[in-house]
């Protein structure tokens, strides 16, 4: 399972990228964690491969890596099929970066603690 733990003094909202299966890239969000909270935002396969962006009104976690088209004002789900997991941004979306989460091999566990 994957964690993340917001260890500012603000609600930090999560959203993560990963494949699934098949050429089928997932996006969702929001995941809002309170300050000194901890959420699971779900479990995946030792192999997956899974990227985050976060952020709160102060600073955001995930300003390098892939950039994607995420909706940053409410919930959503994007399912995209061309195999790099990049498109088109749509009229409410904006371009984001997102950050890997590398898994140890064999190890199914993770927790990325949001630092201020």
């Amino acid at each position: 399972e994957v964690m993340f733990c917001n260890e500012t003094n603000l609600v930090t909202s999560v959203a993560i990228r990963y494949w699934q299966s098949e050429g089928l890239w997932i996006i969702s969000g929001w995941y809002p964690i309170n300050p000194g909270g901890c959420q699971v935002v779900g479990s995946f396969r030792h192999d997956a491969s899974l990227f985050y962006h976060a952020f709160n009104d102060r600073g955001i976690w995930s300003n390098s890596g892939r950039a994607v088209c995420i909706d940053v004002r409410s919930a959503y789900r994007r399912e995209s099929y061309d195999g790099s997991g990049t498109y088109q941004c749509r009229q409410n979306e904006e371009l984001r970066y997102f950050n890997e989460i590398n898994f140890e091999d064999g190890i199914m566990q993770f927790t990325q603690r949001l630092v201020p």
